[in-house]
């Protein structure tokens, strides 16, 4: 038990720390000063730094998909249940700089395709899951092909964080979203669901009042 513990610690205090200063900038030394412990008995539990960011990035995924998975059971609706993945979505871009994605991606190869595989395949799941409720509740459009567009839903949210197509200077990240959700829905939503849509696209903002 003691062993686990010092493995949470660990992974908590890297987490606050990559989160705080960026991936490259913190060092295992830093790290070990931060925690009060000898680089020895940091190294081993993780062999370096691409394992701890590695280890970190998986533990990060597990806690917020459990969370996600949560507020989707407490969903009234499809629609609903829709807006809690973005309502999540938009708080994983306050708290994760651009730049610290940006780095993951460029220097740790592992840790991105953990990312791509894990992430990719369990919230395509999870999307998958909302346009087949979303039809059987008759609020998205009975000729939808869940398969084939929870895929293209993934494509496009990932496009929000290619600094190329949206530069961060140009583009605020969660009107961005907002954007991005609303286009989906309209593609997806049935002429019932169309109200219960707009009431919450004016909820956040997204569209004005009548």
């Amino acid at each position: 038990m003691a062993e686990t513990g010092t493995v949470e610690k660990i992974l908590q205090q890297a987490e606050q720390a990559f989160l705080r200063y960026g991936l490259r900038t913190v060092t295992m030394s830093d790290l070990a000063a931060e925690m009060g412990m000898s680089k020895k008995t940091l190294y081993r539990h993780f062999g370096g730094k691409e394992e701890l960011v590695c280890a970190v990035v998986r533990s990060f995924l597990e806690r917020e998909y459990r969370l996600m998975q949560q507020n989707s059971e407490q969903a009234e609706h499809a629609i609903d249940e829709m807006f809690f993945v973005a309502g999540y979505v938009i708080a994983l871009f306050r708290r994760l700089s651009p730049n610290v994605m940006l780095e993951v991606r460029k220097y740790y190869a592992s840790a991105w395709e953990l990312i791509e595989g894990l992430h990719f395949t369990r919230i395509r799941k999870l999307i998958e899951s909302n346009l087949g409720r979303g039809v059987a509740e008759g609020l998205y459009r009975r000729e939808l092909d869940s398969f084939v567009l929870s895929r293209l839903y993934m494509r496009l949210a990932d496009s929000l964080v290619d600094e190329q197509l949206f530069p961060i200077e140009a583009f605020e990240r969660t009107a961005l979203f907002h954007q991005f959700i609303a286009y989906h829905m309209y593609g997806i939503v049935s002429h019932r669901g169309r109200e219960l849509l707009e009431e919450k696209l004016r909820a956040i903002g997204c569209i004005g009042p009548e």
